[in-house]
C-alpha cells in the first residue's frame, strides 16, 4: 500500500528533491544556529538563506512539509535511525509525490539527514501536542447582513430589516491538509458574548504564557506555525 501524502505537502517534498547535497548540509548548519522554540517562520527564514534564489512561496510549502514529517517521526515514536530512514523512504516512494525514480531517492536521504536535527524533531514533538485536536482553527472572518422585512405587498418598499452576522471559521479537520469551513449567524447580544469570551481567553493565554517563559521553559507559539495544517 502506498503512503498517502495530503495534497498541502507534496509540493514541500518535491521542492526537496531538488535540493543538492551541499544545500542540505547548508540546511543542517542553519538548523543548529536557530532556537529551540522552532516556529515555520522561523524554519522559512532559515531555508531562505539557502534557498535564495527560490519563491517564498516555495520555501514557505518545504517548511511546512518538513515540520509535518518531523511531526508524524515524533507522533510514531521513532527514535531508531533505521526505522526512521523506513519512515522517509515510504513517503519517498508515495505515488502521490510525482517526480523520477533518481527525485525520490533524494527525498528518503534528505529527510533522514534533516530529521537528526533536534530542533526539527523537538519543534515535530511540540506541533502535535497543539494540534492533537479533532479540529484545528485556520481563520475566521465576521460578515454583516441585513435582511430586508417586507409587508404584505413586496412591490412596496421594505418595512424593516434584520441584521445578522455571520462568523466564518475556517478551521483544519485531523488528518486533513486542506481547510474546510462553517458558518453560524450571530446577533449583536451574540457579537457582545463572544467579545467577552475571547477578551477573557487573552487574559489567560498571556497570563499563561509568561508563566511559562519566566520558568525557564521553551515556549512554542502555535500560532507562529504553518497556518494549523495537520500531520500526513
Amino acid at each position: 500500500m502506498s503512503f498517502t501524502v495530503p495534497p498541502g505537502y507534496r509540493p514541500g517534498l518535491t521542492t526537496l528533491t531538488t535540493l543538492t547535497d551541499d544545500q542540505v548540509s547548508e540546511v543542517e548548519s542553519v538548523l543548529e544556529t536557530l532556537p529551540s522554540e522552532l516556529s515555520m517562520s522561523l524554519l522559512a527564514e532559515g531555508l531562505g538563506r539557502v534557498l535564495e534564489d527560490r519563491p517564498e512561496s516555495e520555501i514557505e510549502a518545504l517548511a511546512r512539509s518538513l515540520l509535518a514529517v518531523a511531526g508524524l517521526v515524533e507522533y510514531a515514536d521513532v527514535d531508531n535511525t533505521n526505522l526512521v530512514s523506513a519512515l522517509a523512504e515510504d513517503i519517498a516512494q508515495s505515488t502521490d509525490i510525482d517526480v523520477s525514480a533518481e527525485a525520490r531517492t533524494k527525498i528518503g536521504k534528505h529527510l533522514v539527514r534533516l530529521l537528526e536535527t533536534r530542533q526539527l524533531r523537538f519543534a515535530g514533538r511540540a506541533r502535535n501536542l497543539a494540534l492533537e485536536y479533532e479540529r484545528s482553527f485556520r481563520d475566521v472572518r465576521i460578515l454583516t447582513d441585513i435582511r430586508p422585512v417586507f409587508g404584505s405587498d413586496p412591490s412596496r418598499a421594505p418595512v424593516g430589516g434584520v441584521v445578522t452576522a455571520i462568523l466564518r471559521l475556517q478551521f483544519i479537520a485531523s488528518g486533513n491538509a486542506d481547510p474546510d469551513m462553517f458558518e453560524l449567524a450571530l446577533d449583536h447580544e451574540d457579537l457582545l458574548r463572544l467579545r467577552k469570551a475571547v477578551s477573557r481567553a487573552v487574559v489567560k493565554s498571556e497570563s499563561l504564557r509568561d508563566f511559562v517563559q519566566g520558568s525557564g521553559l521553551t515556549f512554542w507559539d502555535y500560532a507562529t506555525w504553518e497556518d494549523g495544517n495537520p500531520d500526513p
